[in-house]
């Protein structure tokens, strides 16, 4: 019943219809009509939406990011107090009569709670990263912070950089806690995050170890994956979000 919902809910899928029983119209109409002259353009409409709204086509493109740096495993690995682990916020700001709520979101509960297990196993010190508020009272990185100290994690191990508000600011702010180390930083964001995370550090000429989380792609699909779905065009801008930032950054020579 659930499955059958969700099919009859699926926008794109009508979208995509729509669109291909246009263009077969386009093609069968009448030589000199204006529906035959946008023939191309009704093809290429249904072609772009079926690709932007397929969830096989984005779950490709979430693997592809995600599994340049997979999951680590650190059970192997011997605790000590002088780790540094990094952990780039996410989150946004609810505006209120006194001032900005700092909003801790989906991906920043993700990375604080793979920060944590991390912080458990091999001890160490937590840096949160980034995201002031427009009126700069408060941070998301203050939030988790916050929430951090809640779980039980000292005040003395927790590190805050609440000035930027991008990955490139990230890494860069943060630097010089850690710049004359010779033991590698644990940087932790989500998996398809953590390309240009890790392109940014070496950028920067820093040790890091990626400890990506938030792992999204399917490893495996089934014929519901070559329908088109709502929330497919929402993974499909998270990707383009990675990939384009990532044009972006090496123009800009950040990466």
């Amino acid at each position: 019943m659930t499955g059958l919902l969700h099919l009859f809910l699926r926008l794109p899928l009508y979208v995509t219809v729509l669109l291909v029983v246009l263009a077969v119209a386009a093609y069968r109409a009448a030589p000199g009509t204006m529906l035959r002259r946008f023939r191309h353009l009704c093809a290429l409409a249904a072609i772009a939406v079926y690709l932007s709204s397929a969830p096989v086509v984005s779950n490709a493109l979430t693997r592809y990011l995600e599994e340049q740096y997979p999951d680590v495993d650190v059970k192997s690995i011997a605790r000590d107090e002088n780790n540094l682990i990094l952990i780039l916020t996410a989150g946004s700001f609810r505006r209120t009569r006194t001032g900005y709520e700092a909003r801790i979101g989906e991906e920043g509960w993700e990375r604080l709670q793979a920060g944590l297990i991390l912080h458990g196993r091999i001890g160490g010190r937590l840096i949160f990263a980034g995201a002031p508020s427009p009126d700069g009272r408060s941070s998301i990185a203050g939030a988790m912070a916050e929430m951090a100290r809640r779980f039980g994690i000292p005040g003395e191990d927790i590190l805050i950089e609440d000035r930027s508000s991008n990955t490139y600011e990230n890494i860069v702010f943060t630097k010089a806690l850690f710049a004359e180390r010779r033991k590698p930083v644990w940087l932790v964001t989500s998996a398809i995050r953590m390309p240009r995370a890790m392109a940014v550090a070496a950028k920067q000429g820093l040790q890091t170890i990626a400890y990506p989380c938030d792992f999204r792609g399917d490893q495996r699909s089934t014929w519901w994956a070559w329908v088109p779905a709502n929330h497919s065009t929402l993974a499909l801008e998270r990707n383009l979000h990675e990939i384009v930032g990532m044009l972006v950054y090496r123009v800009r020579n950040w990466a």
